[in-house]
């Protein structure tokens, strides 16, 4: 949900125009966001978080994003965006993260195949991706294949995030959020041969709910 000024002398009203449609952008990609991920939105979505800490720390003439003074015209502006303020703050900072890193994010992600890069949209995985790959290419010797590093480093970690089978809780939500887009962020966390026995046991357990609400004796007229 979107919330324009109410009147041109609150504090949404001293934002430049250019930070107004910035800050919108993001509103409306995390609206996006829940019915198609996609990398370019979570973008949109970072700078309109960093946007809005820096007109921020501008308004109250802060040096870091804390403090009462800072924190108060944060949340003062954050209302007008509801949808944003309702991100998670993990995903809140890596977002930011990723709009302040974004140039070098698209150097790595141009070293990608095309199909690498359409599985990783939410800002949480590329940072522990570019992390990952980014300081095994700087501790590698000069002379050794940087390509066939990353890809080595990259197996173990998803060797490992296999093993663990962990997924963050704050990339979807449970009840709200498309079975489709929570299947797609499931088969990013976790191995296939994982997310097809999570697909049969989901399966047996519908089986025997149904069952049992079959079996369950009719309930008597008064």
């Amino acid at each position: 949900m979107l919330c324009p000024p109410s009147n041109a002398g609150d504090v949404w009203g001293q934002l430049t125009v250019e930070a107004q449609n910035e800050i919108m952008a993001g509103a409306l990609a995390i609206r996006r966001i829940r019915e198609h991920e996609d990398y370019t939105r979570w973008v949109q979505v970072g700078r309109a978080l960093l946007r809005l800490q820096e007109e921020a720390l501008y308004l109250t003439r802060s040096n870091a994003p804390h403090g009462r003074a800072y924190t108060r015209m944060r949340a003062e502006l954050g209302r007008r965006v509801p949808d944003l303020e309702r991100v998670h703050n993990t995903s809140k900072a890596h977002a930011v993260w990723l709009a302040k890193n974004y140039e070098a994010v698209e150097t790595w992600r141009a070293t990608l195949a095309a199909n690498q890069r359409e599985q990783l949209n939410h800002p949480s995985v590329l940072k522990r991706r570019f992390e990952a790959a980014t300081t095994i290419a700087t501790a590698a010797r000069p002379a050794a294949d940087k390509t066939a590093i990353i890809a080595a480093q990259e197996e173990r970690i998803d060797a490992l995030e296999r093993q663990t089978s962990k997924v963050a809780g704050d990339q979807f939500n449970l009840k709200a959020d498309p079975p489709r887009m929570i299947a797609r962020i499931l088969i990013e966390e976790i191995s296939i041969t994982r997310a097809e026995g999570l697909v049969r046991a989901l399966t047996a357990q519908l089986k025997a709910v149904k069952r049992a609400a079959a079996q369950a004796p009719a309930p008597r007229r008064k």
